[in-house]
């Protein structure tokens, strides 16, 4: 059997085990302790169908299911919001390691809310969330009930209702290029939270231009983004924004992922 195929295999089968693991409300953990018991016919064939769903279709199995987790909670995700990605995990991770706790934090474009939820639990930073879309925030703010946080959530179109100042303005915006190719899975996801005009820095763009009137003293900007913008931010910054300077992180897959910016003597702890 060639790489291909067991990897193919490997997709498959973690699919398998997260959609059941999705329709029986159990972790994997749970799922292998309980291996030996039946689950009922209901449940059988509600699981094949979704499983045609995903196999036939590519519809992603967390909309199947309705949730995902993330930072090691529950969240509820359908067709009004983006699926969070692990490399937006890994960003919320790299934040809750290198910045105090008790910041005050605007995040733009919430989605699930799934950012903005774990660092106000993780951090008791004090968080407005904000999102365009109506439908968006009612997810958010389901998932903030649900998770017990207090988040603040506005509709807003970047900063048109945003009038106080922050430690933090953190983002994953749109930043997918209508040239780009996408997995058929995506294409199930809104558009409005995936595709950005000019090659997708139009929203990287005006949130950068947008934060510093809405930034305290050392505050700075965090954005994932697409792997081949990197550069572009950094120039983006050193003409538009005057004193600050920008630096790329890596994700998991090594690829620069996440920028970070700054004044001098910032916040954030750089790695040595």
């Amino acid at each position: 059997m060639g790489y291909e195929k067991i990897e193919e295999f490997n997709k498959e089968r973690t699919a398998a085990k997260l959609l059941l693991s999705g329709l029986l409300e159990m972790s994997y953990s749970d799922m292998f302790i309980n291996f030996d018991k039946e689950i009922t016919n209901e449940k059988a064939e509600e699981y094949l169908e979704l499983l045609d769903f995903y196999v036939l279709e590519n519809v992603p199995i967390q909309y199947l299911v309705g949730s995902t987790n993330f930072y090691g909670r529950r969240f509820n995700v359908d067709e009004r919001v983006l699926i969070p990605r692990p490399e937006t995990e890994y960003l919320v991770d790299k934040v809750i390691k290198k910045l105090p706790n008790d910041l005050k934090v605007l995040e733009i474009g919430t989605g699930s809310g799934c950012i903005g939820i774990t660092l106000n639990l993780e951090k008791n930073y004090q968080v407005d969330a904000t999102d365009i879309d109506e439908d968006a925030l009612a997810v958010a703010k389901t998932n903030s009930k649900m998770n017990e946080a207090d988040v603040n959530f506005i509709q807003s179109d970047l900063y048109e209702n945003i009038k106080e100042k922050y430690d933090l303005i953190i983002s994953n915006p749109p930043y997918v290029s209508e040239t780009d190719e996408v997995e058929d899975s995506v294409l199930f996801e809104p558009e409005v939270a995936l595709y950005s005009d000019y090659f997708g820095t139009m929203h990287l763009s005006l949130i950068i231009l947008g934060a510093v009137k809405h930034l305290n003293e050392g505050g700075m900007i965090i954005l994932e983004h697409g792997h081949k913008h990197g550069l572009y931010i950094q120039m983006f910054v050193s003409h538009f924004i005057p004193g600050y300077r920008a630096f790329t992180l890596k994700d998991l897959q090594g690829k620069y992922r996440y920028s970070v910016i700054r004044k001098r003597g910032s916040i954030w702890k750089r790695d040595k």
